[in-house]
């Protein structure tokens, strides 16, 4: 298993890591696997994010192409990985982006704990 890593600080103070995880499936052919870890380290006047996250904000997502013949792995990293930056990146530098970044976190978790709320209500969970 390989294990790149592409680290970029944008402007804003947004982390942005790109992380090889890609796996041979078989003979010369790979699951391509990008994992992009997005992390924002929290200010003391985000009370709220502190309480949910603790120190910082973590959001990852992975980009997948299977069955890549060896040949052709590094371009094709290489390629997902540009696409990703290229179209993201300026974008993600803005601060309202980071902005909004932090606001659908927090809409995100307190979803989360409201629907593990109502489980627990109807017994579904413990």
């Amino acid at each position: 298993m390989s294990c790149d890593i592409k680290e970029h600080i944008l402007k804003n103070g947004l982390i942005v890591m790109i992380k090889d995880k890609s796996v041979i499936l078989s003979g010369d052919l790979w699951f391509v696997r990008l994992e992009i870890t997005t992390t924002c380290y929290l200010e003391n006047a985000d009370e709220e994010l502190h309480r949910l996250f603790g120190e910082k904000i973590v959001k990852t997502r992975l980009i997948e192409r299977p069955a890549v013949h060896q040949n052709r792995l590094d371009e094709v990293k290489e390629s997902l990985s540009e696409s990703y930056l290229s179209s993201t990146l300026h974008y993600m530098q803005t601060p309202k982006y980071l902005k909004r970044f932090k606001e659908k976190a927090l809409r995100d978790q307190l979803e989360k704990i409201e629907k593990e709320r109502r489980l627990r209500e109807a017994g579904v969970i413990p």
